[in-house]
């Protein structure tokens, strides 16, 4: 189970690491939807990724488990320089947020008779330049990519802290066994 917790917290900074690398990139001029349009399978492993943990976690016999959050007990205690990193992406990703334009974040772009746009709610606001238009699917990939960010950075959290509580649950029971 150590080795697979230990999978679970590298697959969840792996994921991290991409929707971080996502999140940056659609600062350039790639249109990334374009580029990379397996992007949007990161709502999965976002999904699949914090359940798998949750019963990772009550399979392995912690104390309290999953459920009632102990998980919180052994992840919470990091290392100073991990509790920095953690702010700067939860920082990075709530001010990506802020800075969007203010029409980026109800309305999306389309194409509607050929045409490049604006729209919301099959709206036309008004109509894009290419230059424009992958500039707001950018936009798009970024607000996802944010919460992304978050969700896997407590996944993160959670899988070290799976790690930490199987190490000192098999340390208690090493020593409990020997005395």
């Amino acid at each position: 189970m150590k080795v697979f917790a230990r999978f679970l917290f590298i697959t969840a900074v792996m994921a991290l690491v991409l929707s971080m690398a996502i999140s940056i990139l659609t600062f350039s001029t790639v249109d990334l939807q374009r580029v990379f349009p397996s992007a949007w399978w990161l709502h999965l492993v976002c999904l699949a990724l914090m359940f798998v943990i949750a019963v990772a976690a009550d399979r392995a016999k912690i104390p309290g488990g999953f459920r009632k959050l102990k998980l919180w007990d052994y992840a919470l205690p990091m290392a100073w320089w991990l509790k920095i990193i953690a702010v700067a992406v939860v920082g990075y990703a709530l001010l990506s947020q802020f800075l969007m334009p203010r029409d980026a974040h109800s309305n999306g772009p389309g194409v509607v008779n050929g045409q490049k746009v604006l729209e919301s709610h099959g709206r036309v606001i008004r109509q894009l330049s290419d230059a424009e238009f992958v500039r707001y699917r950018n936009y798009e990939i970024r607000a996802f990519a944010s919460w992304w960010m978050i969700f896997f950075g407590i996944e993160v959290l959670l899988a070290a802290g799976l790690v930490r509580a199987i190490r000192s649950t098999a340390t208690r029971a090493r020593v409990s066994f020997d005395s």
